[in-house]
């Protein structure tokens, strides 16, 4: 898998397109989508989000304890599923 593309992202309404936007980032346009309100902000915070479970997963590995080892887990399987398998 490719590496994903840096944020922020950000969408810009596509007019003439009833609820498409495009996706953009700091190098350019990614994309046009079709999306909520609520899926425009999730879309646009993932970069965001990616970011801060790999700080979590490093915190957890490094503080431990059972609870943040199970915590640990889903976060790691959750930036498994969103990098393709990268770390």
């Amino acid at each position: 898998m490719t590496q994903h593309t840096p944020g922020p992202w950000k969408t810009i309404y596509a007019p003439g397109q009833a609820g498409a936007y495009y996706l953009s980032a700091p190098d350019g346009v990614i994309g046009l989508i079709n999306i909520s309100g609520a899926d425009e902000k999730l879309i646009c915070a993932a970069p965001d989000l990616l970011a801060a479970l790999r700080q979590w997963a490093e915190y957890a590995e490094q503080n431990g304890g059972d609870e943040a080892y199970s915590f640990n887990a889903a976060t790691r399987a959750a930036i498994s599923r969103a990098t393709g398998g990268a770390q």
